[in-house]
């Protein structure tokens, strides 16, 4: 992870996300901080950005897909950051 995390969203074959769709991500770190990222548009399909992970242990992830006022997608996923080898 080299301190940060990778994230995409993408819309998976199906449609692509409205022209005027943004996405966001929220990122809630091991030591409980959070943080909202938002996701840059690659293309018609898919969304993308790279969030802060600089501490080791799990991240909770939740993005939004949104069209206006109206959501088009969430979901929601965990991510781990490994304890370093103790000596």
């Amino acid at each position: 992870m080299d301190g940060a995390a990778k994230v995409a969203g993408d819309s998976f074959g199906a449609d692509d996300w409205p022209e005027d769709a943004s996405a966001t991500v929220r990122v809630a770190g091991p030591d409980g901080s959070s943080t909202v990222v938002p996701l840059e548009r690659i293309d018609g399909s898919t969304f993308a950005a790279t969030v802060p992970a600089d501490q080791a242990g799990t991240y909770a992830l939740g993005a939004v897909v949104t069209d206006g006022t109206d959501t088009v997608w969430r979901g929601e996923g965990l991510t781990t950051r490994t304890y370093p080898a103790e000596s």
